[in-house]
């Protein structure tokens, strides 16, 4: 291949790269850099991102460059993941582009500014001027608030809180969450409509909403259990105590001892059934009255007729005494007992069946024996004649 050959094909190498920057050259007549803040607070050691936006028209491929910047400062361009020097600008569609500053730990507090240049293949400039105003403390640490840190709830229920997470730093933050509670409670903590999520994102100076849900096990009693949530992963670890109070339920039933609810009585004679009062629920039951309502003529009643305390999940028992009338005749009765407290109550009935007295049918068999005699008498008397 002669000299010659070779110089021309580079020629056509040369005019093809040349050929559309020159178009562009021709064309670009507008050239914009800018960010929706040219004016941050920062600490020393922390690092600065600012958005750009690159816009030219029309769209054209843009030189970036950071021009200005303090000695020690190091900066730089990115897009896409990437360390740009060059991004292709849309007017319409600008390109998503941004600048990160590290403050060095030892900065002085102060006002540093440096300048953003975009340069058209024209030659065309557009520059943005961002200024960092370097603070001893900015701002405070990030936190977790809640409205109501205690709620109070039957342990059948999920206590739900409602959290606000503050970024009062000038940097975003991505905080992991974490939630717990006491052995057996289920507890989550997530950012508001997102139950799956356990990381949540706040930006500089903002605020999210978190929700935190404690669900206590079914045998817990009434009582107050703390709840911890952590949000880690900035300089300092922020965490909060809830407070979950559990009531308790109140639940009461009033059974026989041997499971049946029927006792076998004599007229007049006083006849015992042993009955038990047991609290289902998950709170103490307190100052429990015993009641009972017989047939007419009839007395009935428990001893003790009161129980000042029954503790969460304990039975009681108590004896019930049931004396029907001197006139009852055989047959089935009822007789209706209840226990009652301010927070719950329960009654059954217990049939009472009245069997004859073994006197009583002595005396029976004895008239009819006296009534046979009478009527021999009679017969022998009279049968003679």
């Amino acid at each position: 291949m002669t000299v010659l050959a070779v110089t021309v094909m580079l020629l056509v190498a040369a005019v093809a790269v040349v050929a559309p920057r020159a178009a562009w050259s021709q064309a670009v007549r507008d050239l914009d850099v800018a960010t929706d803040f040219p004016t941050v607070a920062v600490e020393p050691g922390e690092r600065a991102k600012l958005d750009l936006q690159v816009r030219s028209t029309p769209a054209a491929p843009v030189e970036l460059a950071v021009a200005g910047a303090p000695e020690g400062w190091d900066t730089s361009l990115r897009g896409g993941g990437f360390v740009v020097g060059e991004v292709f600008a849309d007017p319409d569609e600008p390109p998503s582009v941004s600048l990160e500053v590290d403050v060095p730990a030892e900065a002085e507090p102060g006002a540093y500014t440096m300048e953003v240049i975009g340069t058209a293949p024209n030659g065309l400039r557009g520059g943005l001027t961002v200024e960092l105003r370097v603070q001893e403390a900015v701002s405070g640490q990030p936190s977790l608030s809640a409205e109501f840190p205690q709620l109070e709830e039957t342990a059948d229920t999920t206590f739900n809180f409602d959290l606000q997470l503050d970024n009062p730093t000038p940097r975003e933050l991505t905080l992991r969450l974490e939630a717990s509670g006491p052995q057996g409670w289920q507890v989550s903590a997530n950012p508001v409509g997102e139950q799956a999520a356990t990381t949540v994102t706040v930006p500089a100076g903002g605020t999210e909403r978190l929700s935190v849900q404690a669900e206590p096990p079914p045998q817990a009693t009434a009582g107050a259990y703390p709840i911890v949530v952590r949000a880690t992963g900035g300089d300092q670890p922020v965490e909060t105590e809830l407070t979950a109070r559990i009531t308790g339920t109140h639940t009461l039933t009033l059974a026989a001892a041997d499971q049946r609810l029927n006792v076998e009585v004599q007229a007049g004679e006083t006849s015992e059934k042993t009955m038990v009062v047991r609290n289902e629920g998950t709170a103490p039951l307190r100052d429990v009255q015993l009641q009972a309502s017989p047939p007419s003529g009839w007395d009935a009643s428990f001893s003790p007729g009161r129980i000042r305390a029954i503790p969460a999940g304990e039975p009681a028992e108590v004896t019930l005494a049931v004396t029907p009338s001197e006139d009852a005749v055989t047959g089935d009765y009822m007789t209706t007992v209840s226990a009652n407290a301010s927070q719950a109550q329960d009654q059954v009935d217990v049939r009472t069946s009245v069997e004859t007295s073994g006197l009583w049918g002595l005396i029976g068999a004895g008239l009819v024996v006296v009534a046979l005699g009478a009527l021999g008498g009679v017969f022998r008397k009279f049968g003679r004649r």
